[in-house]
């Protein structure tokens, strides 16, 4: 009991983090490609991380639990942000924390793959409900077909982000969370490195001091502290009860949005996110 208070202020950290992540990302690419920016956002990461570790000893990877965290780290970290990052070349950051929030839905959906849990009516019918929703932002932000590659974009890292909660849970049951989130971020930096060299870094010399602090402060924040209290929360909560709070994240980030650049979602944007939301947690609701 005396660890619950630290559980609940982790998740809000977390929320805050994450739906702030969602504007800081739009910030940066002005300056930085979405490749660019998914690199040296994960390079201060894993640094940020490597200096935590210098304080606070890590555990030791067991070599039969190496591809696992290959898998968490090229999927959880280096397919999520380049899908989330190119996604949000053309669609508002509103549009994107809605979207992005159909993971709980998605996790759910794999433990019934993988671990043969049974699906019921309400199941189905949320399924659909935020098909309808998702459907509903992207004629809301223009329905052009670049748009809908940029959706596509957007629930791929949803699902990438799923798989990244639902492989994490039993290796918290050997690792701590700081040791799980550090080689989890290292091997997806590592992953992301390759991608540089398709890039041309002429356009970084015209990048302002500001696109540099919002990459540096994704890095520092969501990128590290975020993933690192998610961790933890997940360590100490099932994955489909954590999931839940993040349905909070859009609010927040509309919040911040309007704030940070002056980004004001339309109501049918909004309306399309409510209906998604709703849709999940109808999916989500017990028998």
């Amino acid at each position: 009991m005396t660890k619950q208070p630290l559980v609940y202020l982790s998740l809000i950290i977390t929320i805050i983090l994450w739906a702030s992540a969602f504007v800081g990302i739009k910030a940066a690419l002005d300056g930085y490609t979405p490749i660019q920016l998914s690199v040296w956002r994960f390079i201060i990461a894993s640094l940020t991380l490597l200096l935590i570790s210098f304080f606070k000893k890590i555990d030791r990877i067991i070599l039969k639990d190496l591809p696992r965290f290959f898998f968490i780290g090229f999927t959880g970290i280096t397919i999520y942000n380049l899908a989330l990052n190119y996604g949000e070349l053309n669609v508002t950051v509103s549009a994107a924390s809605f979207i992005i929030n159909t993971v709980p839905m998605l996790t759910l959906l794999l433990s019934i793959i993988f671990l043969k849990e049974k699906i019921n009516s309400k199941a189905y019918l949320g399924t659909i409900i935020s098909l309808f929703g998702v459907g509903l932002i992207c004629f809301a932000e223009g329905g052009a077909l670049n748009l809908n590659k940029s959706i596509f974009l957007i629930l791929l890292a949803a699902f990438s982000q799923s798989v990244f909660f639902l492989l994490q849970k039993p290796l918290l049951k050997k690792y701590s969370p700081l040791s799980l989130i550090c080689y989890s971020v290292w091997i997806g930096t590592f992953c992301l490195l390759p991608f540089l060299l398709l890039e041309n870094t002429e356009n970084l010399k015209k990048a302002s001091i500001y696109n540099h602090l919002s990459v540096l402060y994704l890095g520092v924040f969501p990128g590290s502290i975020g993933y690192l209290t998610w961790t933890y929360v997940l360590s100490k909560m099932n994955v489909q009860s954590a999931t839940v709070f993040l349905y909070i994240i859009p609010i927040i980030t509309i919040i911040i949005g309007a704030i940070w650049i002056k980004e004001i979602p339309i109501t049918s944007t909004i309306i399309g996110g409510i209906i998604t939301i709703c849709g999940v947690l109808i999916f989500n609701l017990k028998k």
